[in-house]
C-alpha cells in the first residue's frame, strides 16, 4: 500500500547568512524559500525512512545544481557536480511527515469548522 509522505526543506542559518536573509534577493526563490516535496512511499518496500530521506536530499541538491543555479552560486556553496546527502546537510534541513491520515475536509466537517 502507498502512503503519502511529505518533506519540508528549509535553508540552514548558515545558508541564509551566506546569501543574506533578504526575501527579495535574487537568491531567495532558489536557496532561501522553504519547499514542500511529496512522495508516495510503499509500506512494504526495502526502503526505510532514512533511505527515503537521503533520496529526497540527493534529488533536491541535483535539482538545485542543474535547474536553478549558476556556476558562481554552486562555487559559493561548494557543491560538486555529483552531490550527496552530505552536501545537502551543509545548507539545508529536512523534516519528514508520514502516516498522516487526516483529511482536512473531514476534520472541518467533524468539528463544524468554517473558514475564517
Amino acid at each position: 500500500m502507498l502512503h503519502d509522505c511529505y518533506y519540508v526543506i528549509r535553508p540552514t542559518q548558515k545558508l541564509m547568512e551566506r546569501f543574506g536573509c533578504d526575501p527579495d534577493s535574487e537568491f531567495a526563490p532558489v536557496f532561501l524559500t522553504p519547499e514542500l516535496w511529496h512522495n508516495a512511499e510503499a509500506d512494504r518496500s526495502g526502503w526505510r525512512p532514512h533511505d527515503q530521506i537521503r533520496r529526497v536530499k540527493r534529488a533536491f541538491v541535483y535539482r538545485v545544481i542543474n535547474d536553478h543555479s549558476t556556476a558562481d552560486e554552486r562555487a559559493l556553496l561548494d557543491l560538486p557536480s555529483s552531490p550527496t546527502a552530505d552536501d545537502f546537510d551543509k545548507w539545508w534541513v529536512i523534516e519528514r511527515f508520514a502516516g498522516i491520515d487526516e483529511n482536512l475536509p473531514n476534520v472541518e466537517k467533524l468539528y463544524e469548522l468554517t473558514p475564517d
